[in-house]
Parts: C-alpha cells; sequence; structure tokens
C-alpha cells in the first residue's frame, strides 16, 4: 500500500459536503504484489478514464476491493463488510 493512501483518501472524503460524502465510494490506483503478477489487469485498471469507469461498472470490477473507502454512516447503513454469507 502506497504509504500515504488513507491520508490522502480521507482528506479528499472530508473535503465533499455530507451528502456527497455519504454517497461516494472512493477508490485508487494500485501496485498488484508480487509487481508481476497479472501486469496486464494492473495496467488496465489503473489506467481506466472516468468514462470508462463508468461505462465497465456493469462488466468489470472498476474500484479494486482493498482500494474502497466509504464514510462510516454509509457502511453502517450497508450493513458492514462482510466477506462471506454465512453457511
Amino acid at each position: 500500500m502506497h504509504p500515504t493512501r488513507i491520508v490522502e483518501q480521507v482528506t479528499y472524503m472530508l473535503s465533499l459536503d455530507q451528502n456527497d460524502c455519504d454517497r461516494t465510494l472512493l477508490g485508487c490506483k494500485f501496485v498488484r504484489e508480487p509487481e508481476d503478477s497479472t501486469w496486464h489487469y494492473t495496467q488496465w485498471a489503473n489506467g481506466l478514464s472516468d468514462e470508462r469507469l463508468h461505462l465497465e461498472q456493469f462488466r468489470e470490477i472498476t474500484i479494486l476491493q482493498p482500494t474502497w473507502m466509504m464514510s462510516r454512516k454509509r457502511f453502517e447503513e450497508l450493513g458492514g463488510y462482510i466477506e462471506a454469507p454465512p453457511p
């Protein structure tokens, strides 16, 4: 993880008005570890324009899970994080 990622994301979220903050799912670019694993996917995902992010939302995951950030209010409204449904 980039050493300032969390600070940068929190700073951005705090710059939004409360309504926008509660409707925002924020992500960022990423570095794959190990670096050479799925390099083509990393290059594709990190190179998406705003338009492509919008168009790809129904085909592919465009905001990668480890980079997600949302307000606590929205997180709780959605029921928190559930990695897998109960058996």
